[in-house]
């Protein structure tokens, strides 16, 4: 049973906290939102360094100026397109705009397709994304969590995983490299690959 707060939608097979998405926010950011040629998205698996990269883009894009960083929150300067504040937060602001998801590739944008836009993809150890995920689901009232580790591991393996499981991120061709490396940094974790 889930805790009051902890409750999620699905979106293609996406499972997502309810707190943050609704069905009318992914249709926008997945069919409706139209990408500009120097929008520059950050894309990430969540836990894999989004925010780290939120950072770096302000900085550069306000030339090495502080200010934007102290006086506005990350999800404020580069926001969430899938978030039920995406389109209030995008569809008006100058260019170059700097976007945030965690949209797997199968429903990035498709507007992005059309156009010259720049996506940097964010990668991160799966052991560390897990621990990170784990510790952040505790903080927040928003996320599912096991209070068992290895039950939470196990949840992060299967499909039932927020955001879904790793492989919905990547073209085949991504998905393949990755699948390498993923069995070979996971090789000493008691769990399944199956």
């Amino acid at each position: 049973m889930m805790e009051a707060g902890r409750q999620y939608i699905e979106f293609e097979h996406i499972r997502v906290p309810a707190a943050v998405h609704t069905m009318e926010s992914f249709n926008y950011a997945w069919k409706e939102f139209e990408t500009r040629d120097d929008d520059v998205f950050n894309v990430t698996y969540p836990k894999s360094g989004t925010t780290w990269l939120q950072e770096i883009l302000s900085l550069i894009y306000s030339n090495g100026d502080p200010t934007p960083v102290k006086t506005a929150f990350s999800w404020d300067r580069v926001p969430w397109i899938e978030q039920h504040g995406g389109r209030t937060q995008l569809e008006n602001r100058p260019s170059p705009r700097l976007i945030t998801t965690h949209l797997p590739f199968h429903l990035f944008t498709q507007s992005f397709f059309k156009t010259k836009a720049k996506v940097i993809y964010t990668i991160r150890n799966p052991k560390d994304v897990c621990v990170s995920l784990y510790y952040f689901s505790r903080m927040v009232q928003f996320m599912e969590y096991r209070d068992d580790f290895q039950d939470f591991v196990s949840l992060f393996l299967s499909k039932d995983s927020v955001a879904g499981d790793h492989k919905n991120h990547f073209t085949p061709a991504q998905e393949e490299e990755f699948e390498k490396i993923y069995k070979d940094c996971m090789k000493d974790v008691n769990i399944s690959f199956t």
